[in-house]
């Protein structure tokens, strides 16, 4: 089903911003554990989001060097009063 142009359920892309920036170098402790690395910074190219339960967010990120990931985060509904999490950090973009 077609919503706004836009998948219902499904991965959506959405434009890269500031805030994705930002929320992606306020969670680099997060990520280089997740993936066993000690990049510096990421550089967010491209962010795709599928409402579920709550929002996942899926980046697709290039480190410092050089080498690239996929992240997703799951942002609870904010009612719940969870706490975002990284649900998942692996090399490649998938």
């Amino acid at each position: 089903m077609h919503v706004g142009g836009t998948i219902a359920g499904g991965h959506n892309s959405t434009p890269v911003t500031q805030h994705h920036k930002d929320f992606i170098k306020s969670h680099l402790n997060d990520l280089n554990g997740k993936l066993g690395i000690h990049a510096t910074e990421y550089t967010v190219n491209e962010v795709k989001t599928q409402v579920v339960a709550g929002t996942n967010t899926t980046y697709h990120l290039t480190a410092n060097d050089g080498k690239k990931y996929t992240a997703t985060f799951f942002e609870p509904l904010p009612h719940t009063g969870e706490p975002t999490r990284l649900t998942n950090a692996a090399p490649g973009h998938n």
